[in-house]
Protein backbone atom coordinates (compact mmCIF):
# COMPACT_ATOMS: atom_id res chain seq x y z
CA UNK A 1 0.00 0.00 0.00
CA UNK A 2 2.96 2.78 0.38
CA UNK A 3 4.40 2.20 -2.40
CA UNK A 4 1.33 3.26 -4.53
CA UNK A 5 1.11 6.42 -2.96
CA UNK A 6 5.14 7.14 -2.76
CA UNK A 7 4.83 6.96 -6.67
CA UNK A 8 1.83 9.17 -6.38
CA UNK A 9 3.64 11.88 -4.76
CA UNK A 10 6.59 11.71 -6.89
CA UNK A 11 5.16 11.59 -10.17
CA UNK A 12 2.99 15.00 -8.86
CA UNK A 13 5.98 16.76 -7.18
CA UNK A 14 9.00 15.26 -9.09
CA UNK A 15 8.05 17.06 -12.33
CA UNK A 16 8.05 20.36 -10.52
CA UNK A 17 11.67 19.98 -9.07
CA UNK A 18 13.74 18.14 -11.56
CA UNK A 19 13.63 20.24 -14.61
CA UNK A 20 15.00 23.56 -13.03
CA UNK A 21 17.80 23.81 -15.86
CA UNK A 22 14.79 23.77 -18.55
CA UNK A 23 14.04 27.46 -19.75
CA UNK A 24 11.21 29.12 -17.94
CA UNK A 25 8.31 30.07 -19.60
CA UNK A 26 8.32 34.51 -20.33
CA UNK A 27 6.39 34.83 -16.98
CA UNK A 28 5.02 33.42 -13.77
CA UNK A 29 1.48 32.76 -14.29
CA UNK A 30 2.74 30.36 -17.65
CA UNK A 31 5.84 29.00 -15.59
CA UNK A 32 3.04 28.10 -13.06
CA UNK A 33 1.03 26.97 -15.42
CA UNK A 34 3.72 24.97 -17.31
CA UNK A 35 4.64 23.42 -14.13
CA UNK A 36 1.08 22.20 -13.06
CA UNK A 37 0.57 20.33 -16.77
CA UNK A 38 3.27 18.26 -15.97
CA UNK A 39 1.45 17.03 -13.05
CA UNK A 40 -0.90 14.25 -12.77
CA UNK A 41 -3.98 16.80 -11.34
CA UNK A 42 -3.44 19.84 -13.16
CA UNK A 43 -6.23 21.53 -10.83
CA UNK A 44 -4.74 20.58 -7.70
CA UNK A 45 -1.20 21.46 -8.53
CA UNK A 46 -2.87 25.33 -9.56
CA UNK A 47 -5.40 25.64 -6.58
CA UNK A 48 -1.97 24.28 -4.27
CA UNK A 49 0.30 27.01 -5.89
CA UNK A 50 -1.97 29.80 -5.97
CA UNK A 51 -3.13 29.66 -2.23
CA UNK A 52 0.77 30.13 -1.39
CA UNK A 53 1.86 34.15 -1.44
CA UNK A 54 5.57 32.76 -2.15
CA UNK A 55 4.31 31.22 -5.65
CA UNK A 56 4.27 34.70 -7.38
CA UNK A 57 8.40 35.20 -7.10
CA UNK A 58 9.05 31.43 -7.74
CA UNK A 59 11.27 29.87 -9.62
CA UNK A 60 10.11 25.98 -10.84
CA UNK A 61 12.34 24.98 -7.61
CA UNK A 62 10.64 27.19 -5.39
CA UNK A 63 6.98 26.03 -6.90
CA UNK A 64 7.87 22.51 -6.12
CA UNK A 65 9.03 23.46 -2.43
CA UNK A 66 5.14 25.01 -2.35
CA UNK A 67 3.94 21.63 -3.25
CA UNK A 68 6.25 19.37 -0.44
CA UNK A 69 4.92 22.12 2.11
CA UNK A 70 1.16 21.40 1.10
CA UNK A 71 2.02 17.64 1.02
CA UNK A 72 4.01 17.58 4.86
CA UNK A 73 0.77 19.79 6.00
CA UNK A 74 -1.87 17.32 4.12
CA UNK A 75 -0.22 14.60 5.77
CA UNK A 76 0.70 15.78 9.57
CA UNK A 77 -3.97 16.81 9.25
CA UNK A 78 -4.13 12.63 7.96
CA UNK A 79 -1.91 11.55 10.79
CA UNK A 80 -3.92 14.15 13.23
CA UNK A 81 -7.48 12.58 12.10
CA UNK A 82 -6.33 8.71 12.10
CA UNK A 83 -4.73 9.77 15.84
CA UNK A 84 -8.48 10.83 16.85
CA UNK A 85 -10.17 8.32 15.43
CA UNK A 86 -8.44 5.89 17.04
CA UNK A 87 -8.74 7.20 20.43
CA UNK A 88 -12.49 6.56 19.48
CA UNK A 89 -12.94 4.03 17.41
CA UNK A 90 -10.02 1.38 19.09
CA UNK A 91 -11.48 -1.84 17.34
CA UNK A 92 -10.18 0.01 14.45
CA UNK A 93 -6.92 0.65 15.40
CA UNK A 94 -5.43 -2.34 13.08
CA UNK A 95 -6.80 -0.76 9.78
CA UNK A 96 -6.00 2.96 11.08
CA UNK A 97 -2.46 1.92 11.78
CA UNK A 98 -1.98 0.83 8.31
CA UNK A 99 -3.32 3.93 7.20
CA UNK A 100 -1.09 5.49 9.53
CA UNK A 101 1.98 4.11 8.13
CA UNK A 102 1.02 5.17 4.64
CA UNK A 103 0.62 8.68 5.42
CA UNK A 104 4.00 8.53 7.54
CA UNK A 105 5.79 7.25 4.34
CA UNK A 106 4.68 10.28 2.73
CA UNK A 107 6.25 12.76 5.30
CA UNK A 108 9.74 10.92 4.49
CA UNK A 109 9.19 11.79 0.97
CA UNK A 110 8.08 15.14 1.54
CA UNK A 111 10.99 15.45 3.61
CA UNK A 112 14.04 14.51 0.62
CA UNK A 113 12.11 16.04 -1.93
CA UNK A 114 12.32 18.97 -0.08
CA UNK A 115 15.49 18.77 0.54
CA UNK A 116 16.72 18.06 -3.19
CA UNK A 117 14.64 21.08 -4.57
CA UNK A 118 16.81 23.63 -1.30
CA UNK A 119 19.87 22.01 -3.16
CA UNK A 120 18.48 23.06 -6.39
CA UNK A 121 18.11 26.69 -5.19
CA UNK A 122 21.01 27.61 -3.77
Amino acid sequence: MKTPIIILYLALLSPAIIPATAKPPQNQQSLIESTCKRTPNYRLCLTTIRADPTSTGSDVAGLGLILVKAVKSETKKALSTVARLVRTHPHLKEPLGKCADVYSATGGVSHKLRDQAQVRTR
